[in-house]
């Protein structure tokens, strides 16, 4: 499936009820990539009626190499829940791939999904031995919170929030600590919740059809890696009201050592009262500056998102994953049944066979 896994694991974990029967939205996702790898702008259009749904993709890819790469035309992506089967199509190619829904999931066990739809295979990967792991981690402390602005943004009222999922994990190789920060920041709308509910409906129960137990283990080497901070993210990322219009995603990491602290940090950490247990939205703190340095209280969550969008230019931190996502627009309406229909002149493209 084209969607990105932190996006698509996050989109299945989030549940509404639906009291609307279709709805059409159109959004764009510009990504880093994963540690600089695949970075890529992607203008999409969604379309949901009842039980299928119909996603139309341009894809621009905008690093290195892979920018003169970008696939020719649109990408669409029909589902249908009634038939338990997926359709991958190309618009300039007029050709299509097939995938039922016991495929994928046959798939998924494998730990094949990051194999293109167009072919399966050739064999299974050979079972290696996993080696011993590079870190040993303690459990992810999450937090939600409501940072207290407000603005219009694409024509829904919206309130800012910030999501973070703090890990403190031990490098087995050299004793040392670091620290793993997975933040979401979100502008969300209730008007934009009540408008998605079809869509978060749909996706709930393509979950359960194709058994969202397993999903994370699917997602790639990054989901296998941080699986269960983008679980505890999602989690958290539902206790927020409403849709998310805007959400600036950051994976970012510490490097093995801790950085020397300045003259002025000096200063400002002597001048600090009596500091309050560590909190996750203070990334300096969390990644050992300013000698361990703890976040006040509640009412200084802005200053402290701030801090953590200045700690991004860290050079002892590295940012593996940043994306930001953005809804442009929501529409109702019937939807024409032959959108969820793949057209008579496209060819089926069989799958290769050893």
């Amino acid at each position: 499936m084209k969607k990105t896994a932190p996006f698509i694991l996050l989109a299945l974990l989030f549940a509404f009820t639906a009291i609307q029967a279709q709805v059409t939205y159109e959004s764009v996702t510009t990504s880093d990539g994963f540690m600089g790898m695949g970075a890529s702008v992607s203008t999409d259009k969604t379309f949901i009626q009842g039980d299928a749904r119909r996603e139309e993709s341009q894809i621009k890819f905008t690093g290195g190499i892979m920018k003169h790469m970008s696939p020719k035309g649109s990408e669409i992506e029909i589902t249908r829940l009634d038939k338990e089967v997926i359709w991958k199509m190309n618009d300039k190619d007029k050709k299509y791939t097939q995938m039922t829904f016991a495929e994928f999931k046959k798939m998924m066990e494998e730990g094949l999904l990051d194999q293109p739809m167009m072919g399966k295979p050739d064999q299974k990967p050979e079972n290696k031995p996993e080696g011993e792991p590079e870190y040993e981690w303690q459990t992810p402390v999450v937090k939600a919170r409501d940072l207290g602005e407000k603005k219009e943004l694409n024509g829904f009222s919206c309130k800012h929030y910030l999501v973070t999922v703090t890990t403190i994990g031990k490098q087995v190789s050299t004793g040392k600590l670091d620290t793993l920060l997975l933040s979401a920041d979100m502008w969300n709308s209730l008007n934009a919740a009540s408008a998605m509910k079809a869509a978060n409906d749909f996706e709930m129960r393509l979950a359960k059809a194709l058994g969202l137990d397993k999903m994370a283990e699917a997602m790639g080497p990054m989901m296998a890696q941080y699986g269960e901070q983008f679980k505890k993210l999602a989690e958290e990322m539902k206790k927020v009201e409403g849709y998310s219009v805007l959400t600036d995603m950051t994976l970012a990491m510490t490097t093995h050592s801790m950085p020397k602290p300045s003259k002025e940090e000096l200063e400002a950490a002597q001048a600090e009262p009596e500091p309050e247990p560590a909190d996750v939205t203070d990334v300096k703190g969390a990644f050992g500056k300013m000698l361990g340095k703890k976040i006040k209280d509640a009412a200084k969550a802005k200053a402290e998102k701030d801090k953590a969008e200045k700690a991004k230019g860290n050079p002892n931190q590295k940012v593996l994953f940043h994306t930001i996502t953005e809804l442009k627009s929501i529409t109702g309406g019937t939807l024409a049944a032959d959108l969820f229909e793949v057209p008579a002149s496209y060819k089926l493209q069989e799958n290769k066979k050893k």
